[in-house]
């Protein structure tokens, strides 16, 4: 047997019992990313009643986390590209789902936010490498679909924080909601034996029998063995993955998708905190507000697999730029008294589809726009940037509804914001023109 061309090997792989597998068990890692996103919104309301909290201060909840996601994404992210992605992923889910429980046990407003930096910690580190492992291992024809349908758990996350919130808040109180983000502990034992090793990662580390091993279970029409000869085709360009984001004309198209991100992060995160305390103020009972989060989050979901099978036809970034558009028009559109309940639940549905879904969509393009050796990096760099925007978005609608009780500003605010992050995905068209990218495409047809 030749020289065996691993990424050509995976490329063209039929998707198989392990592609699902890990399809599975990545997305389920994703799916308390969404959990996440999902706590704070409903715990807004019980926590300023329990600790006097001010808006400003609910606010800053979530920003805590965010700062920890930063911070996971850009320190340890990585080390994924770098030692061991499954590692990485492992060690991460522990530090998450670990301190997400204590904080289940928080006294007050300080060791809460402790709790909750450290686990943004975890969690920055998990995201960007299970989609890494996504990425590495997917077919070539599958590969959109799959990075959707894994970054859709995002939103049905959040979208079950929000639902069960609505039954264990009223029973057992908002820490009950803590206890079930811990549950990924349960976990740790079953990833260590299905999560595989990046071939990228197995190659430069010259474990053959391991990789060997890997791909007889991508492809089973052809065994492979360690004494085999294996070549990665798109190797890095650069010894320094950080630095190979700005290298062969990335620049640009890396510093539009990180301002898109940061757009797409600041709108979502801020109406997930927000919005059923900004229904309780436009006089909807708790109970009825939670449900409004619930359909914003459904309409994400909805709004992931769809704008996933119509990416096959005309591109996942073209369909991501025109969700954030119509996401921007939906908000605009929630500023307005219907005195319909029926009306606003419909525009919410569209809401979510086109901040929160769009946002979904956007991080699986960001996941395959880079090539395998700095896929993490990227991704991982553009979910840390966009952390700036997680961390504003809550903080900015405290600030607004500290000066006034009406959501008008902050949705009309948060449609400019959307249109931001259409136009910059819009301009990302150029990076088609760089030499990685067209290495990507050569080795896809």
């Amino acid at each position: 047997m030749g020289t065996i061309d691993v990424s050509g090997v995976i490329n063209g792989s039929k998707f198989s019992r392990f592609h699902g597998l890990l399809l599975f068990w990545c997305a389920v890692l994703v799916f308390f990313d969404g959990i996440e996103i999902g706590i704070i919104g409903p715990i807004a309301t019980p926590l300023i009643k329990e600790w006097s909290l001010s808006s400003v201060q609910v606010g800053e909840l979530s920003s805590y986390t965010a700062i920890g996601m930063i911070i996971g994404g850009l320190l340890i992210g990585p080390f994924g590209d770098r030692s061991s992605r499954k590692n990485i992923v492992i060690v991460c889910t522990f530090i998450y789902s670990f301190f997400t429980l204590m904080g289940a046990f928080s006294h007050g407003l300080v060791d809460f936010s402790i709790y909750r930096f450290i686990a943004g910690i975890g969690i920055g580190g998990i995201v960007p490498n299970a989609l890494g492992l996504i990425s590495d291992f997917s077919p070539i024809k599958n590969r959109s679909f799959s990075l959707t349908i894994a970054t859709s758990s995002i939103a049905v996350g959040a979208m079950v924080a929000r639902f069960i919130a609505i039954f264990l808040i009223p029973a057992f109180g908002w820490r009950s909601l803590f206890i079930v983000g811990a549950f990924p502990l349960l976990l740790l034992p079953f990833l260590f034996k299905a999560l595989p090793e990046s071939p990228t990662i197995l190659f430069k580390k010259q474990r053959f029998a391991q990789l060997s091993n890997i791909l007889n279970r991508v492809v089973n029409e052809v065994t492979y063995t360690a004494n085999d000869k294996y070549q990665i085709v798109n190797k890095a360009q650069s010894k320094v993955p950080f630095k190979a984001l700005f290298q062969n004309k990335l620049g640009i198209s890396t510093s539009l998708i990180w301002l898109c991100y940061m757009c797409s992060a600041l709108v979502s995160n801020g109406l997930s905190a927000w919005l059923p305390n900004l229904m309780v103020r436009a006089g909807y009972p708790l109970t009825a507000s939670l449900l409004f989060s619930v359909v914003l989050g459904l309409g994400a979901l909805v709004g992931s697999l769809t704008g996933g099978q119509i990416a096959v036809r005309i591109g996942l970034r073209k369909v991501t730029a025109f969700s954030f558009l119509l996401g921007g028009v939906s908000l605009v559109l929630l500023s307005i008294n219907y005195g319909s309940a029926a009306i606003l639940f419909a525009i919410c549905f569209i809401t979510g589809w086109g901040t929160t879904g769009s946002q979904n969509l956007l991080l699986a393009y960001c996941s395959q726009f880079y090539p395998a050796e700095i896929r993490s990096t990227g991704s991982a760099s553009a979910i840390s940037f966009g952390k700036i925007g997680t961390f504003l978005g809550p903080l900015v609608i405290g600030v607004i509804l500290t000066f006034s009780s009406s959501p008008i500003t902050s949705y009309v605010t948060f449609a400019i914001i959307s249109f931001i992050a259409a136009l910059s995905l819009f301009g990302v068209r150029a990076a088609k023109e760089n030499s990685v990218v067209n290495t990507i495409d050569k080795i896809a047809k």
